[in-house]
């Protein structure tokens, strides 16, 4: 395989492109093919290219396609994020992203002929990858691999997406309060703590003529006990004469809104 860099060292960011062609083997990250050699041999070939007798075609055009991934929901540590794909032959760290602004979506520009590539994102080189089960949208299985499949066919910024998915990331609203339940102030629905938890919660009878009334409860039980004024089985009977009728009813609206001292 060859690479096009001004570096020393094997840079496989410049690794040249066979992806497709006769001359590379995808079981070994598209590199080239080469024959068994048994004599002496000069192969003249082009960069990028399958021909062994110094001619050259012209390079295909390629267009500049933009890849976003948002990070806001990835919990774990990383350092880089990176883009790995069949047009750079999945070497691993060799197509770093960046975020330049800081809201946590990480891009980068590649130029891509035109054609069907997979790619995918990872952590730290191979450190970490995405995973999907094939049955995604944005999701291609080929020989087995579950990436994601891109159709190039022009100049194109992605949509961004939320790691491991097809969509954006969902977006929580900050919603300030108390979120420890544990006090008066509780608020179920905070997502964020703004300190105003302040009152512990005392749980108890809050009906002063309960005969167990608690004057420092907060928040009410349903413990309360009341005397039921002697045995009568059935107080709602409040003409004694042993059934709940309208008489009844009537005897309690003549006296509703009266004051009791």
């Amino acid at each position: 395989i060859f690479l096009n860099s001004p570096n020393d060292g094997g840079d496989w960011g410049a690794k040249e492109n066979l992806a497709g062609l006769e001359c590379a083997d995808p079981a070994n990250f598209d590199d080239r093919i080469l024959a068994p050699v048994t004599e002496d041999t000069v192969l003249s070939t082009c960069f990028g290219q399958c021909s062994t007798d110094g001619s050259c075609a012209a390079p295909p055009a390629t267009y500049d396609v933009t890849f976003r991934v948002d990070m806001s929901t990835y919990e774990a540590g990383y350092g880089t994020v990176n883009l790995n794909g069949s047009f750079n032959g999945w070497c691993g760290g060799c197509t770093e992203m960046t975020d330049n602004d800081g809201d946590m979506v990480y891009e980068v520009t590649v130029a891509l002929a035109e054609g069907t590539f997979e790619y995918k994102f990872t952590l730290d080189g191979w450190t970490a990858q995405e995973e999907f089960d094939g049955s995604e949208a944005c999701v291609s299985t080929i020989d087995g691999y579950n990436n994601r499949s891109l159709d190039v066919a022009g100049e194109a910024v992605l949509d961004v997406v939320c790691w491991n998915s097809c969509e954006a990331c969902v977006v929580i609203p900050e919603v300030l309060g108390c979120t420890n339940p544990e006090f008066l102030e509780y608020n179920p629905y905070a997502t964020s703590d703004d300190g105003s938890c302040s009152n512990l919660l005392v749980p108890g009878c809050m009906y002063e003529n309960a005969t167990n009334y608690n004057p420092l409860a907060n928040d009410d039980d349903n413990s309360c006990e009341f005397e039921d004024g002697g045995n009568n089985d059935c107080p709602a009977d409040l003409d004694g004469d042993g059934a709940v009728t309208t008489s009844d009813l009537l005897s309690f609206l003549a006296e509703f809104g009266a004051s009791c001292s």
